[in-house]
Parts: C-alpha cells; sequence; structure tokens
C-alpha cells in the first residue's frame, strides 16, 4: 500500500482507531478531495474533539466515520459519516450497530456533500442545522475599500484618518518561535472578556490557546495586525488541499480601538489576496446570536451545510 495514497489506514467500522498527533499527514490524504470543511480538518478534530484523547474514526465503503463526543453537548455529539460512495448501505450499517447497541439511530454532522450521495432519501429524516453550517466569505469584498459596503468602509476611513497607515502592519507571526507563542499567549489571556467573541465561552478560548501551543503538529499559523509597532489582533488559520481557501481557526482583538474588528477585516483580506487565497471559511455560529450576526455582517458568499439524519419512522393508519 502506498504512503502517498492510502486507502485503508484506520480501523474498518464498527472498529475505531484513535486519531493522533502523528496522524495529521495520513487523515489530510483521506480528505484531500473534499469541499474545505472545517470540522474534517485535522487542527479542528484535534483542538475540539479530543479532549482527554477520546476523538475515534474509522473507514468504512471507501467512507470515514468520525466518533464525535464532547460532554455537555449532546446535539453535535454522536457518529458522523463523510464521503462519497456507497452511502445508503453505510448508513444502514451504522444505524443497525447503533441499534444493537440500544443506541438511537443517528447520524450528525454530515456534510452536503455526502447528503448528495444518498440515493433512497425517503428511507431517512434528513434535518438542517444551522447552528453547526460553515461560514465562507471572500477576500475580495474586502481586500479594497471601494468593494466594502458603505457603513464599514466608512468605519475603515474613521479609524484610517487616526493613524498614519504606515504604521498599521499585517506580519506573519512565526510560531516556530517561544517568544512569538508566549506573546499571543499573553495577549489572549489579557484579550479575554473582551468584545463580542467573548460570549462564545471558555471551550473557543482553550481552543486558541492550544492551537498556539501545538502549532507546529496541527500545522497552524498566525497573522498580527500592529498599530504603532504593538500586537493589537491576531487570526490562527491553517490551509486545506484547495488552495484558494484558507482555514481561520480563530480570531482574537485588543479591542483597545473602535472598529477595530472592521479594520481587521479589511487588512487580513488584503494579506491573503496577495498569496493568492480568495476565500476563509470562517467556521460556523453554533446559534450565537451575536456571533451569528458578526459572520452575517462579513456578507458570506457561501455557506457548506451540514444535516442530522434519523431513520424515517413509519406512521400506522388507525
Amino acid at each position: 500500500m502506498s504512503a502517498k495514497n492510502p486507502k485503508h489506514v484506520f480501523a474498518t467500522f464498527p472498529e475505531f482507531s484513535r486519531l493522533t498527533l502523528s496522524d495529521r499527514e495520513k487523515w489530510e490524504t483521506l480528505i484531500k478531495d473534499y469541499p474545505p470543511y472545517i470540522s474534517l480538518s485535522f487542527a479542528d478534530l484535534q483542538l475540539w474533539w479530543n479532549d482527554f484523547g477520546q476523538l475515534r474514526v474509522a473507514q468504512i465503503n471507501g467512507n470515514i466515520i468520525i466518533s464525535y463526543f464532547m460532554p455537555g453537548d449532546e446535539k453535535r455529539s454522536g457518529l458522523c459519516l463523510v464521503g462519497t460512495k456507497k452511502i445508503d448501505e453505510s448508513i444502514c450499517e451504522i444505524f443497525d450497530w447503533q441499534q444493537n447497541r440500544g443506541d438511537e439511530p443517528r447520524i450528525v454532522s454530515i456534510p452536503e456533500f455526502t447528503c448528495e450521495r444518498i440515493r433512497y432519501v425517503d428511507l431517512y429524516e434528513i434535518g438542517a442545522t444551522r447552528n453547526y453550517d460553515e461560514c465562507i466569505i471572500s477576500a475580495e469584498t474586502f481586500s479594497e475599500l471601494s468593494k466594502i459596503s458603505a457603513p464599514k468602509r466608512i468605519m475603515i476611513k474613521r479609524f484610517l484618518t487616526k493613524f498614519d497607515e504606515s504604521k498599521i502592519e499585517v506580519k506573519q507571526v512565526d510560531l516556530d518561535y517561544p517568544d512569538n507563542k508566549t506573546l499571543l499567549l499573553e495577549c489572549l489571556e489579557d484579550w479575554i472578556g473582551r468584545g463580542d467573541f467573548s460570549k462564545v465561552g471558555k471551550f473557543e478560548e482553550d481552543y486558541a490557546r492550544s492551537a498556539i501551543k501545538d502549532s507546529e503538529p496541527l500545522s497552524i499559523g498566525a497573522l498580527g495586525l500592529y498599530i504603532n509597532g504593538y500586537l493589537h489582533a491576531f487570526i490562527l488559520y491553517s490551509r486545506c488541499s484547495d488552495p484558494d481557501y484558507v482555514l481561520i481557526n480563530a480570531v482574537k482583538l485588543s479591542y483597545a480601538y473602535n472598529h477595530l474588528f472592521e479594520l481587521c477585516a479589511h487588512k487580513f483580506s488584503q494579506h491573503f489576496e496577495k498569496q493568492s487565497i480568495k476565500y476563509a471559511n470562517i467556521e460556523s455560529d453554533l446559534g450565537i446570536n451575536s456571533l451569528r450576526a458578526t459572520k452575517i455582517l462579513l456578507g458570506p458568499i457561501n455557506f457548506l451545510r451540514k444535516y442530522e439524519i434519523r431513520p424515517k419512522q413509519n406512521k400506522q393508519k388507525h
């Protein structure tokens, strides 16, 4: 079996394999032909779903099964099916296994491209899960002031009138250097509780902290926005097999200035467009109103949708 194209590298369902930090290359090879969902990315799986090392994956009929589990997050916890081959057969195998265990037959967070391969849709109840759809924005939308909506353009121009624009820089933060990791971690602690993003909660803060600490094995990069030489915002990001996309893992701001968020959207988009990146996946809003409003205001051009599937219940006629 070629290491470059591993057709079967994890356990066959119903057996499962742990997905560890050493498995990144194997995992990325398996998902390279799929749309750029953050929830399928190696970094997101390790950061969000691998507390206590409980993350498990399996393969079935040329597809992947991910065992999502997080205490207190029962709605998203469960088995997820990802792939394009023999989807109906794979769903039935999963449902049979769950029923034999006495579990409710249910598949969670199944991506749209997998749902589209279901042949016998009448056999299932397929429900949209809007809270977990991933938001796609265009870098071009924010890279040029002339293309930004009038209210945001006014906010950014007001900001720029207060500073010499040459003193506002976006720079790569090399996380191979311990001092840079320390800088981001210190800023993260200092900025906790500020701005709308603070409402995402402790999990999101832990996510960002772990992404910085484990940036090398997770292949996480960082960009910083500096004003007069001081760091006032940073984003953590990862790349995927589609060169047009960047996956935004976390956004952190000092909120020291009004309209800093709008400025960051403009300056970071300019940076990415120079790198020939067209789109950014800024993840789901988790149903948090403030977070949803912020993402919608960024003008998404698309969503990578997810669904939940259950067997259709036959209702007896009386």
